[in-house]
C-alpha cells in the first residue's frame, strides 16, 4: 500500500500532525508539502489512498488545499481518502468547518474525517497574528490541543479502508 500525505502547514502544526499520523499508518508514505509544491508536482494515481490536511484559519482551510482538492477531485475519487484540520475550535466548528470547506463529491466517499486539534506559538506568528490571537482566543502564550488519540483513530480508520480495498 502507499499512501501520499498531502498537506500545507504555516506556523508547524499541521506538519507535526503529519508526523505524529505517518507513525501510525501501515503503509509506504509519501508528503507533498503544498506551501512549497502544487498538484502538478505529484501523480495522484500511483497512491492507494490519499490523505489531505489543512490548518483552518478564520473558517477556512488553506487555500493551497482547497485548490488541490478540487483539482484533483476526479482522481481523488477514485482512491481511499482521508481529510483532517488543524485547528484551536472545537469539534462541532471543526466538522461543520471540513464539510463546508472540502468538495461534497470527497466528502461523500471520505473512509475518515477528523479535526486533530491545534496549536498557538507566539514565536511562530506575525505581529497582526499575534494582536488578532490575544483579542479574539484570549490567549497570550503558547497553547497546544493536539489530540494524539483522534490521530490514531483516523489512522486506524484509513489502515483498516487499505486493508479492504486489497
Amino acid at each position: 500500500m502507499k499512501t501520499l500525505i498531502a498537506y500545507f502547514s504555516r506556523h508547524g502544526c499541521t506538519k507535526k500532525c503529519v508526523g505524529i499520523l505517518a507513525d501510525y499508518l501501515d503503509s509506504e508514505i509519501d508528503f507533498i508539502d503544498l506551501s512549497r509544491s502544487s498538484a502538478s508536482d505529484v501523480d495522484v494515481l500511483k497512491y492507494d489512498s490519499i490523505i489531505l490536511g489543512s490548518p483552518v484559519y478564520y473558517g477556512n482551510i488553506a487555500k493551497e488545499v482547497k485548490v488541490f482538492a478540487e483539482s484533483e477531485s476526479y482522481k481523488l475519487k477514485q482512491k481511499k481518502l482521508g481529510l483532517f484540520t488543524c485547528g484551536m475550535q472545537d469539534q462541532w466548528r471543526a466538522k461543520e468547518q471540513i464539510e463546508s470547506n472540502y468538495p461534497k463529491e470527497l466528502l461523500d466517499i471520505a473512509e475518515t474525517r477528523a479535526c486533530f486539534g491545534g496549536e498557538y506559538h507566539f514565536d511562530r506568528m506575525s505581529l497582526m497574528e499575534k494582536v488578532i490571537t490575544k483579542k479574539v482566543a484570549k490567549v497570550n502564550k503558547d497553547v497546544s490541543t493536539v489530540d494524539e488519540e483522534a490521530i490514531k483513530a483516523f489512522a486506524e480508520s484509513m489502515n483498516k479502508a487499505n486493508l479492504i480495498g486489497t
